[in-house]
């Protein structure tokens, strides 16, 4: 039977509905395409013979499947600026609309927008009203289309005579925000929250066989006293913009005079058992009974059971035994349906089916325990981006898309920043294995409810969004909002209700908090923040904390790392959301002449954050948190932090090459420094980090260290056993850097291999000569820093009085009167610290955060003399680490001249200023050369790297290829030296 009832699931078979000993295969579409159509009724005719023969000893009374019509498609559309809809009687069927729509979606993103400049302007002068937003003022810069609403929908649908003697319900999955609902003429109420459903009873204005007219006034303005939602659904941050519509499907049913109401089902992992949970509506004035049914991915009914509900109850319970059942996790989602009939006089009445997974995600001893296994949380944050339609579609293929990338790159958990998704993307996430933790829209704390009023309707949402959604497997999480940090009043009580509802999962009160907040009833876990604006997790303590914490511990919003954004996605960009900051970029780029290296800076930026993101991660597998959510997957508007853009292309890592450090088993290096000179041994330890994947014996481990394509060492170790408990000691490693013809990279990479996987992953290590730094010596003075005495031991000290014309090179952190006549004079000079004499702004190694401190990368002129001995790949990777941290990096567009940088800060996207780490000038007849490196820290903890770059820009200074093209005027060095 062809039909709407039921689809085809993806390996091909079919779920039968049984009469006796029939099978009755219901397809809503058939999903075999480009082939014969006869090979499609062998198919079927198969699929019915195996399903025949399964249900020979199964009898059912078949229930009837509720009738739907889906009001999705084509509405009347009015747009009502002027707010007199309700006054003119706009509901009513005579009056005539303007324009069409689709449902679901935003009207914004199909072009409904202000058509008055006047009112545009004068509403965004009353929204704006003397706040400064973090990115742009005007809605009409961040949106192509503005209009908060009101606005209004009609539809004209024939109820079915068929449905005579039943219910008759208008359903709306979702508006936003607030809703005014007419039946031909008559007003059926009002809904004031965009997070839950809602549903009329139409029979009073409707009967079988008549039209309805179906009038609706949305308004997408923020009424806090009536309704205090606030999250990212909202569009936050660098948006703050209103958006409006019906956004969820509208739809028309029917029951029974009794129905199923609610339908949840509990997993009982360790009993092996289903406990259903069961309530009725309606007429209860008899007596009635519920079977119930459980069927397998491959549409067999495993398992049974029926309950009685007595006369004058609503709520029954059925538990069933599931001996065999199979477990949702991650790495096998395996999925069950649970079937629900209610039955009045032998006969179905209704019938209610859910998809559920027997998991169970717990809190022991520190830990995550999922069906009684450690798991790690590889999370990302999801801030509710959809450049296009700007809510969230309901289309199941674009939540197959996202999250199938995510999964893609090993992710096994999304953090959901103060939204919850729609029901299509729950569904896909039950079916592909990603945890999820959505969040009730209470983004930060002053949009707190705070009136008794507003309280209570907290309550009722966060009751009624976990009764919604609470049957999804793939939901491990409740959490109240973001960033709550020192909760709030009404937590408890919120608390006490998410369990009494939904004991199977855990709650938490804010993913944000600190470790004083460890003993906080209403915190199931700690989402604690760890320095992510200052650090990438290179060889510091950053995720370091205590072991003996009783609750698991998670990063917040981890890594921040921005990236210049890819000016190619404004092409992308439909009717939806307006890229300013793109636009913003592309004229800034344009106007300082950088548009052609702008695309190289981008790559650079990219592989910048793919070096940040991969020590960052891997930094959080060494240490004792049980997870974490890497802040973004997909990039924000005005703050390109995701892993992958905003239309979801890779940026700096493929998805194979994350994986590497982001995946159930990842292997780890713990070694003390990445620099090395030639001759050096370098202790390292060899780790994994293992979850999900079952324990094993016999693995093999394999090392190679690799200059280029020649192999420099190699190694093994046989017979490991591996665990399922997280870190793990795989080897101790001594590597020699060997003597090689130059300074160069190595790579070291690894192989482990289990009869269940293989596992790879490498790391960049770097070598150096150690140069005899006295062959110069004597031609050379030193100022500052005192550190390159030990380096040249025997050259002059700077001190007062003039400088003698056979000093070679004069490298000092500060330019005196003395040391610039020498310049003017035909001098050279090494300049360390460029701060009072030229505009500076200090700058650390990783990449800006989201409020736009730090760099975007660096770039590298290779060729240069100076720089072409120097290992690079034309960027700073991490053997320029500690020369960059804690740097300073110079603004040259100050300077009188147009100068360009030697190595080049790559500035942030919304200034693009010249900045440099290395430049060099003319001065008078002299030639100066100027680094805002942390020379004097990275000599001081010896690294080789530091020591090698600094012989080679002496060598420079002092040899015949040091000839600076551009010039500056003594003149401009004389006001600001030191007197």
């Amino acid at each position: 039977i062809l039909g709407d009832a039921a689809r085809i699931p993806a390996q091909g078979a079919a779920r039968p509905a049984l009469v006796g000993r029939e099978a009755i295969v219901v397809v809503d579409r058939l999903a075999l395409v480009g082939r014969d159509p006869s090979h499609h009724l062998l198919v079927f005719l198969g699929l019915a013979q195996q399903l025949c023969a399964q249900s020979s000893a199964l009898t059912h009374t078949l229930a009837p499947a509720r009738d739907t019509i889906d009001l999705s498609g084509e509405w009347e559309f009015r747009m009502d600026p002027r707010e007199v809809g309700k006054t003119e009687r706009w509901f009513d069927k005579a009056v005539p609309f303007d324009r069409k729509i689709n449902v679901p979606s935003a009207w914004n993103a199909q072009g409904a927008g202000y058509e008055d400049e006047k009112l545009l302007r004068d509403y965004e002068e009353r929204l704006v009203n003397g706040k400064k937003l973090l990115g742009v003022d005007r809605e009409s810069e961040k949106l192509y289309h503005v209009f908060p609403g009101p606005a209004w929908y009609r539809r004209v649908v024939t109820i079915p005579r068929e449905w005579q003697g039943k219910v008759s319900w208008l359903k709306f999955e979702g508006v936003h925000r607030h809703a005014d609902v007419w039946v031909n003429g008559n007003f059926a109420g009002s809904h004031f929250s965009y997070l839950t459903p809602f549903e009329f009873d139409i029979g009073k204005w409707v009967k079988p066989g008549e039209e309805a007219v179906i009038s609706v006034r949305v308004d997408a303005r923020r009424n806090k006293a009536i309704d205090p939602l606030m999250g990212c659904l909202d569009t936050l941050d660098f948006l703050y913009l209103t958006w409006g519509g019906i956004y969820r499907r509208v739809t028309l049913e029917t029951t029974a005079r009794t129905w199923i109401e609610d339908l949840f089902v509990v997993p009982r992992v360790p009993d092996k058992t289903v406990e259903l949970r069961l309530t009725t509506a309606g007429d209860n004035t008899k007596e009635s009974r519920v079977t119930a049914e459980i069927i397998d991915q491959q549409g067999v009914i495993v398992a049974r059971g029926n309950a009685t509900i007595l006369t004058g109850t609503t709520e029954t319970t059925l538990s069933i035994a599931l001996p065999n059942g199979k477990l949702w996790s991650p790495s096998r989602p395996y999925l069950y349906t649970s079937r629900v009939t209610l039955m009045e006089n032998g006969a179905g009445i209704d019938s209610r089916s859910t998809r559920f997974g027997m998991r169970e995600l717990k809190v022991e001893n520190g830990k995550f325990l999922l069906n009684g296994k450690p798991i790690f949380l590889r999370g990302y944050g999801d801030d509710c981006i959809f450049p296009n339609t700007i809510a969230p579609p309901a289309d199941r293929e674009e939540y197959i898309r996202r999250l199938s990338s995510a999964r893609d790159y090993g992710f096994n958990y999304a953090r959901h920043h103060s939204w919850f998704p729609p029901e299509e993307y729950f569904e896909v996430a039950d079916e592909l294995g990603i945890m999820v933790q959505p969040e009730f829209p209470a983004a930060y704390s002053w949009d707190l409810a705070t009136t008794p009023p507003e309280k209570q309707f907290v309550a009722e949402q966060w009751e009624a969004v976990i009764r919604l959604y609470r049957n999804h497997p793939s939901i491990v999480t409740w959490c109240m909002g973001n960033e709550l940090y020192k909760s709030f009043d009404a937590a408890p009580e919120l608390y006490r209700r998410a369990k009494a509802i939904d004991p199977t999962r855990l709650v938490i009160d804010s993913d944000g908090c600190n470790f004083d907040h460890k003993n906080r009833e209403t915190l199931d876990f700690l989402v604690v923040q760890f320095g992510e604006g200052n650090s990438c997790g290179f060889q510091d303590a950053k995720y370091n904390f205590p072991s003996t914490l009783a609750k698991p511990v998670v990063a917040h919003e981890m890594g921040y790392f921005v990236t210049l954004p890819e000016l190619t996605q404004i092409d992308l960009f439909g009717k939806g959301l307006r890229p300013y900051w793109l636009f913003q970029t592309r004229a800034l780029a344009e106007k300082n002449g950088v548009t052609e290296r702008y695309r190289r800076w981008v790559e650079l930026s990219n592989r910048l954050q793919a070096t940040c993101l991969k020590s960052n991660i891997e930094a959080t597998r060494r240490s004792n948190l049980s997870g974490y959510s890497q802040w973004l997957f997909q990039d924000y508007p005005n703050c390109a932090e995701g892993v992958v853009d905003m239309f979801f292309r890779p940026k700096g890592s493929s998805a194979a090459e994350f994986r590497k450090f982001n995946a159930p088993s990842v292997l780890l290096l713990d070694a003390s420094r990445r620099n090395y000179y030639f001759g050096e041994t370098s202790d390292l330890k060899l780790l994994v980090s293992r979850y999900e994947d079952d324990p094993s014996e016999g693995a093999v481990l394999r090392w190679v260290l690799r200059a280029g394509d020649q192999i420099l060492a190699s190694g093994k170790k046989e017979g490991l056993s591996l665990t399922s408990e997280g870190l793990q000691m795989l080897m101790p490693l001594s590597l020699v850097m060997p003597q090689r013809p130059k300074a160069e990279k190595l790579t070291l990479a690894v192989e482990l291999k289990d009869n269940i996987r293989t596992v790879v992953n490498d790391w960049n290590f770097w070598a150096f000569p150690k140069k005899a730094q006295e062959q110069t010596a004597n031609t050379i003075m030193i100022g500052e820093p005192k550190a390159l005495q030990n380096l040249y031991p025997s050259a002059r000290e700077e001190g007062p009085g003039t400088i003698s014309p056979d000093v070679g090179v004069v490298i000092t952190s500060h330019l005196r009167v003395e040391t610039l006549d020498y310049l003017a004079k035909g001098g050279r000079v090494l300049l360390l610290a460029p701060d009072g004499n030229f505009s500076t702004e200090p700058t650390n190694y990783r990449l800006s955060s989201w409020d736009g401190g730090g760099p975007s990368g660096t770039e590298i002129d290779r060729e240069h003399a100076a720089l072409r001995s120097m290992p690079n790949d034309g960027w700073g990777d991490l053997q320029f680490f500690y020369l960059i941290q804690g740097s300073k990096t110079i603004f040259l567009d100050s300077l009188p001249a147009k100068v360009h940088p030697l190595i080049r800060c790559i500035d942030r996207p919304q200034r693009l200023a010249n900045r440099a780490y290395l430049f060099e000038v003319a001065v008078g007849r002299g030639k100066l050369l100027v680094s805002g490196f942390n020379f004097a820290k990275a000599i001081e903890i010896e690294d080789p790297a530091a020591t090698y770059l600094l012989s080679r820009l002496v060598d420079y200074a002092l040899g015949p290829e040091f000839a600076p093209k551009e010039k500056l005027p003594v003149e401009f060095l004389s006001a600001k030296v030191e007197k």
